[in-house]
């Protein structure tokens, strides 16, 4: 019974949320997404963050969390195709360059 209330308060959120298209490669700015009433969290703050990437220093397409030594979760529509090359691990910065791990 719990188990389907929670699913269907997920999936009335998910219809509800408006889409926001995403084009791969067209990165992001200060003038496009960002979270409404947010603040920047700490630095090493949240080691479990991650970022999925075609290049080493490239920007962040898509987020995830470590939930395994070797497991990311993200979003379904991150993981379509094969264009995920690195994963940056713990970096503070959106392209993963000047801390965390980056791992092929």
């Amino acid at each position: 019974m719990v188990q389907a209330a929670v699913f269907l308060a997920l999936a009335t959120v998910a219809a509800a949320a408006p889409s926001v298209p995403y084009i791969r490669g067209q990165g992001y700015t200060s003038n496009t997404i960002e979270i409404v009433g947010g603040k920047e969290a700490e630095i090493g703050k949240h080691l479990y963050v991650s970022g999925l990437r075609e290049e080493i220093k490239g920007d962040n397409y898509c987020g995830g969390s470590v939930i395994a030594p070797t497991v990311i979760l993200t979003a379904g529509h991150c993981a379509e195709g094969d264009w995920i090359e690195y994963v940056s691990i713990g970096s503070h910065y959106l392209n993963g360059a000047a801390d965390g791990e980056r791992i092929k």
